[in-house]
């Protein structure tokens, strides 16, 4: 691709988003460096490896992880190389990256647990005893649902 060519793209973000994404270009391509493999162009190897070097350092919030892989998708495509991110790979390792850092934090996946039976009494004696049919509906779909 031609120096103009880069110009133009490079003028396509705004200077904050390319700062950015210099910022973890940069961070992915020391751990390529570190781990002594390929960042451009990299495959879904690569890319999961990156994931589990930041699952080990336990410093980046899952949440961050996605402008990573956004920026290493960016710099691939400006390079006319295929997307190493969007590989079905990937995407479990992020889901495994996403469940072990919630873990590390105490965090519990929502259940479902049985509506407690002081609350249904509780409902049903509003509902039964109101005057207003329409709290009386919303306290009937409330136990029905």
């Amino acid at each position: 691709m031609s120096a103009p060519s880069r110009s133009l793209l490079l003028h396509a973000y705004l200077s904050s988003t390319r700062s950015s994404y210099m910022s973890c270009w940069r961070a992915s391509v020391a751990v390529c460096a570190y781990r002594t493999l390929v960042p451009l162009p990299a495959d879904a190897v690569t890319i999961v490896g990156y994931i589990a070097y930041e699952n080990e350092r336990e410093a980046l919030p899952p949440n961050s992880l996605g402008k990573y892989l956004s920026t290493i998708s960016s710099i691939h495509a400006m390079a006319g190389c295929p997307d190493p991110t969007a590989a079905h790979v990937v995407a479990l390792a992020v889901a495994g990256y996403k469940e072990v850092q919630a873990a590390l934090v105490g965090y519990q996946s929502p259940k479902r647990l049985p509506t407690p039976a002081d609350f249904i009494m509780q409902a049903l004696f509003i509902g039964l005893r109101t005057a207003e049919n329409k709290l009386s509906r919303r306290c009937g779909g409330l136990l029905w649902a």
